[in-house]
């Protein structure tokens, strides 16, 4: 009898949390897991998965995802709910109350600090995530600044789907590419200084237009080109057109997009206060710097040498092997089946 599992996320509608519930019911082994998930009716970039099971949340939303969560808790033997803030409070309740097993996963370096504000004690906090049978952290360096929550040594990583981007190997620095959410956290005032210092280098920006703090942050640059949300054919097309990606940000946690660029043979330029180091081999794979004039220092040396940017955009292709959903996901069934024997 097939497993069934309740992915707690919305196969049309993108953000983080999502892609990874679509990756995972992808690659779940279809004959041993059956798989639930759910969608929005707003929701326009749908994840066409084969052999899975979709719940339609209907308006008004703030109703139809509590049915939705709840159909989901009802009918699976485990579930996996990444969404700490999106999922209803008393399904989690209700799900303990069932005896149905359920994991999570902290997938950021503030995530406690978040839960914190939005829940307002840490008693509250380490009462809720009592409810969840097993709660993983997706990083060694996540683990080690967490200090609330109570979490398995075992380091549930996540993965990228290697299928869905096209490999472009890169020899010359023309365009760098930022994606992720237009705020001061994220570093997009370093990208601007870095839109400042090379005029000669296409920036492009994607991420929602909305959000951006500073309305007119890029208004008097030239070498930007800013873009909306972007679904992953979207993403491909402007992957084909950059040579290096940029993430500024000091705060991360497991930042996926940097998977994504590898798969396209795009190389990041990091900082190294969240632990990418540990994700990305130095000159090798990537770029991990310590501060802004690092990463400075790194493009000057991308313009000036040829060959440099071209080795290192050879070598992505380990990064993007290292985590492919098709390696990680057999990590994923064991703990599935785990929990499902002891129910």
């Amino acid at each position: 009898m097939k497993i069934r599992v309740f992915l707690g996320g919305y196969v049309n509608y993108i953000n983080a949390q999502n892609i990874n519930c679509c990756s995972i019911a992808k690659f779940l082994n279809k004959k041993k897991f059956k798989v639930y998930m759910l969608s929005t009716y707003f929701g326009t970039n749908y994840n066409k998965i084969n052999n899975i099971n979709v719940f339609n949340c209907f308006k008004p939303f703030t109703l139809s995802k509590h049915l939705g969560y709840l159909w989901g808790i009802i009918i699976c033997d485990v579930a996996y709910l990444p969404k700490h803030l999106d999922t209803p409070l008393w399904i989690i309740k209700f799900a303990k109350l069932l005896k149905k097993p359920i994991f999570t996963t902290i997938e950021g370096i503030n995530t406690t600090n978040t839960l914190l504000k939005s829940f307002h004690s840490k008693r509250k906090v380490i009462k809720i995530f009592n409810c969840y049978k097993k709660v993983y952290s997706i990083t060694n360096q996540i683990a080690k600044k967490n200090k609330i929550i109570n979490t398995e040594k075992t380091i549930l990583h996540l993965g990228v789907d290697e299928s869905i981007f096209k490999r472009n190997h890169k020899e010359t620095l023309k365009t760098i590419i930022f994606i992720g959410h237009l705020i001061k956290r994220k570093g997009i005032n370093d990208v601007k200084k870095l839109c400042d210092l090379f005029p000669n280098i296409q920036f492009k920006i994607v991420g929602d237009i909305s959000r951006l703090e500073n309305k007119k942050l890029f208004s008097n640059n030239k070498n930007i080109k800013l873009f909306g949300i972007c679904d992953h054919s979207q993403i491909n097309y402007i992957f084909s057109k950059s040579d290096l990606l940029v993430l500024p940000s000091k705060s991360e946690g497991f930042p996926k997009v940097i998977l994504e660029a590898a798969c396209a043979g795009i190389p990041s330029l990091i900082y190294s206060g969240y632990g990418g180091s540990k994700i990305i081999n130095n000159n090798y794979n990537g770029f991990v710097v310590k501060d802004f004039e690092g990463m400075i220092s790194v493009i000057k040396n991308l313009c000036s040498s040829r060959n440099k940017l071209s080795f290192v955009s050879k070598n992505t292709l380990s990064l993007s092997q290292k985590y492919s959903w098709r390696r990680n996901i057999t990590v994923w069934e064991k703990i599935i089946q785990t929990l499902y024997n002891e129910k």
